[in-house]
């Protein structure tokens, strides 16, 4: 039974596996021929683990920045990371979290099958993050775990055909059809990032991110990774400078911290394209594949993938949303010292990819200015909540860390409201 559920929590947790599933099963359900099974189904795998790595990258070069940000600038309080959360939750509530992530994989599928919203959510390291945050909140409520199970599924199972339905009017504008959904809890930060794209930004047909002019000398800014590159840079060389080379020698070793932050810099960019490049394999494999599933199992479905797939609608507003989600992040930081509140710590991670994601949804409702209010709000209302969510996973023993996008959060709040009102543990 142990090496079952291993095996179930490994496959699910692995979204190159599941994603390369549905290319798989798409394939043989077009009845198309074992060698183009094979290469769809291989090249969504592959895409998949090329854009992983590209994170992996990105990942790898932002943790050390984040610890020589700290040291800078005095920065100290609780890092939020889904990860380290999940893993936490796994040594009491491991099986829990595969049986809510695999039923909730069933039902999502269901739904999508019986209702009109006909999303299936790929995003399956998400899933597990789910299961991991059900499966703690509930347990702390005294059910038993079965009931854990049940309610567990259902939230996962409804969360996964809802959030992309909420999600779907602006990715419309983003991608100009119906071909991909969102598949990323950090939704309604993304909705609330197009909402204020709409209230404070411009027309996006005229202003967006995507025509921005750069004077002739200036021409290679129009490369969006060499952009990002010059600007990570600038932003590690100032924070080294101020933390002092002692420290950033922890990480440099011999080499200069200028030289350094230049290489970090624009190792930054290469994960970037990296990613890019994974996401292009996913979605030239993938869409057509998904056909066999539109057709033959779920009419119309519509795959629901991680955020990093808009990225290719609109890189130059990735950038602007870097830097505009860390603002948001630190004028969060600052008001949470102000009233008392648990200090989250600025992420440069959740910069990239939540910042990024929300300036896109920005600038597809606002342009340039959405792109940049769109993601400075995302990131002042992400670090609130997760600053009202971590108090309570302290209580239950958990310390140091918390769920990092604002969905888990706000269900996270949700449960323990509700249990809280009829009287439970």
């Amino acid at each position: 039974m142990d090496l079952m559920m291993n095996i179930l929590t490994s496959l699910i947790s692995q979204a190159a596996v599941l994603v390369a599933l549905m290319s798989f099963i798409g394939l043989i359900a077009q009845k198309a021929p074992f060698e183009r099974v094979m290469t769809g189904t291989l090249k969504t795998f592959l895409g998949f683990l090329v854009m992983s790595q590209g994170g992996t990258i990105i990942t790898g070069m932002l943790n050390p920045l984040n610890e020589i940000m700290m040291e800078a600038f005095h920065i100290q309080g609780v890092i939020p990371v889904n990860e380290a959360i999940s893993a936490i939750a796994a040594e009491q509530f491991g099986t829990q979290m595969a049986l809510i992530a695999f039923f909730g994989l069933i039902l999502n599928m269901i739904l999508a099958r019986i209702t009109r919203f006909k999303y299936i959510f790929l995003s399956g390291h998400h899933t597990i993050f789910m299961g991991a945050l059900t499966s703690v909140m509930l347990s702390a409520l005294g059910l038993e775990p079965v009931v854990v199970v049940v309610i567990g599924t259902i939230i996962v199972g409804v969360l996964s055909v809802i959030t992309p339905a909420i999600s779907m009017p602006f990715m419309r504008k983003v991608t100009g059809g119906d071909t991909i959904a969102m598949g990323h809890w950090a939704t309604t930060s993304y909705v609330v990032a197009g909402f204020a794209g709409k209230l404070l930004g411009g027309d996006p047909e005229t202003t967006s991110t995507e025509k921005l002019e750069f004077p002739k000398w200036m021409s290679f800014f129009r490369e969006p990774v060499l952009l990002m590159g010059i600007g990570v840079f600038l932003v590690t060389v100032i924070s080294c400078i101020f933390a002092g080379a002692p420290f950033v020698a922890k990480y440099a070793g011999d080499t200069n911290m200028v030289v350094w932050a230049f290489i970090q810099g624009f190792t930054f960019s290469a994960g970037v394209t990296v990613i890019l490049t994974g996401v292009r394999m996913i979605l030239a494999e993938l869409v057509p594949a998904f056909k066999g599933i539109t057709e033959k199992i779920v009419p119309d479905a519509i795959p629901a993938l991680d955020c990093p797939t808009v990225f290719t609608f609109a890189p130059n507003a990735v950038l602007v949303g870097f830097f505009a989600y860390t603002i948001g992040q630190l004028i969060a930081f600052f008001i949470f010292l102000q009233l008392g509140m648990t200090v989250i710590v600025p992420t440069l991670l959740h910069s990239f990819f939540m910042g990024g994601t929300a300036a896109v949804f920005g600038n597809a409702t606002g342009g340039k200015r959405g792109a940049f209010f769109g993601a400075l709000i995302a990131g002042i209302l992400n670090n609130i909540l997760c600053s009202m969510l971590f108090p309570v996973f302290g209580s239950l023993g958990f310390s140091g860390t918390t769920f990092a996008d604002t969905d888990f959060s706000i269900i996270g709040l949700l449960i323990y409201s509700i249990g809280k009102m009829f009287g439970l543990a």
